[in-house]
């Protein structure tokens, strides 16, 4: 899963992730995963330098919990249409500050 990956947490990222479920290694992506977290169900893809997080609505709710569980550490931005199901916002994580206030707004912990 983790040849083509080269930032610092990947390995760390991958064995807390795999602790709720087991991802797909080929494709280097986790679906549906957090979906009773406050920022609801996410999808991960490890990307070459940084994780990339799709949520799965474009709620009005989903954007305030978003502002309150990424603060100012992670920007985040709509992707899909409002007027379909395939929708939601989209952000990256590049940093391992970044990645650990994640952790905090889906209640993981980084042990």
């Amino acid at each position: 899963m983790l040849k083509k990956v080269t930032f610092p947490f990947a390995t760390k990222a991958v064995e807390i992730f795999r602790r709720r479920i087991e991802g797909s290694p080929h494709h280097r992506y986790f679906s549906s995963i957090y979906a009773s977290s406050p920022l609801g169900r996410k999808e991960i893809a490890f990307r070459r330098n940084y994780l990339k997080v799709y949520t799965q609505t474009q709620s009005p709710e989903a954007e305030q919990a978003l502002r309150i569980g990424l603060g100012d550490v992670i920007a985040f931005k709509r992707w899909g249409s409002e007027s379909t199901k395939n929708a939601g916002f989209t952000f990256t994580i590049e940093t391992e500050a970044q990645f650990k206030q994640f952790l905090r707004a889906v209640g993981e912990s980084d042990t």
